[in-house]
């Protein structure tokens, strides 16, 4: 098989996956999907931001539209405004439908560096992507800076180190 035509069909099953498998309320990532087994409300932060990528490719390649990428993403950012954070970091897992975070364990205090990580540079790419002069693409950028802007990297430093923890 051709470099591209492995390419085209890797693309298009990931981008399936997050279109056809995302949380029916807020569009974000599921933790999982099981064959034959209603999903629970449990969406994955940094498979969010793989997500949002995917999207973009989509739109290039014209497996969707522009306008239902951006419902979409506007979906998924609704959620994000109002979802629980901590310092501007989001857990690995939240609530899909409320936002609320879904701890690994008893002593986990919620925020994911990593996850917030790979749900930024999603976010940041759609940014980019959507600048089209539209009120559509404008509230997109807007609350993408917002999320972003709202992440306060520099608390996780632990004093200054130059370190995040």
């Amino acid at each position: 098989m051709p470099d591209d035509a492995l390419l085209e069909i890797v693309q298009r099953q990931t981008f399936r996956y997050f279109w056809e498998g995302a949380h029916p309320v807020s569009g974000l990532a599921l933790d999982h999907r099981t064959s034959g087994k209603e999903a629970d409300d449990k969406v994955s932060v940094g498979g969010a931001g793989f997500g949002v990528m995917a999207l973009i490719v989509a739109v290039e390649r014209r497996w969707v539209t522009r306008d239902a990428a951006l419902e979409r993403l506007g979906r998924m950012l609704k959620l994000l405004l109002h979802a629980r954070c901590y310092h501007g970091a989001y857990p690995h897992f939240m609530n899909g439908r409320t936002g609320e975070s879904i701890p690994f364990w008893r002593k986990d205090d919620a925020a994911d560096l990593v996850e917030t990580s790979f749900l930024m540079m999603g976010l940041l790419c759609a940014r980019e992507y959507f600048a089209r002069d539209t009120p559509e693409e404008a509230a997109a950028r807007s609350h993408i800076s917002i999320l972003w802007d709202e992440v306060e990297w520099n608390w996780f430093t632990q004093g200054g180190r130059e370190m995040l923890y």
